[in-house]
């Protein structure tokens, strides 16, 4: 299917079950919304599952230009950060999640904090 957001969806769930799979069906949502933070967010965590540290960095950093606000999002990006050892730069981004407006990611980004 060209759905994007059902490519990026089952993308999603099946990073960790089925992460060749997830890889081909975020690529392939890649290629027909190349600008959608969502997907590039998705991307990142399939990369990030994968080991491949590189590109999650990369499309972390392209999800969180394209929605600069959502919580999700900046989570994940701490996630990365804190993978590839940036810590500092980590914190900041949770320490924003926290300070944000209310959302189910501010508990998960205080869990994360307190483990730095």
């Amino acid at each position: 299917p060209d759905d994007v957001v059902a490519l990026n969806n089952l993308g999603g769930l099946l990073r960790k079950s089925d992460n060749a799979e997830a890889l081909a069906l975020i690529e392939k949502a890649a290629r027909l919304a190349p600008e959608s933070g969502a997907v590039q967010d998705t991307y990142a965590m399939v990369a990030l599952e994968s080991g491949d540290l590189d590109a999650a960095l990369a499309r972390s950093a392209k999800a969180l230009a394209a929605i600069p606000d959502d919580p999700s999002i900046q989570l994940n990006r701490a996630r990365i950060l804190l993978k590839v050892g940036r810590t500092r730069e980590a914190r900041v981004v949770l320490e924003d999640v926290i300070a944000g407006p209310a959302s189910e990611a501010q508990d998960e980004a205080r869990s994360l904090i307190a483990t730095i």
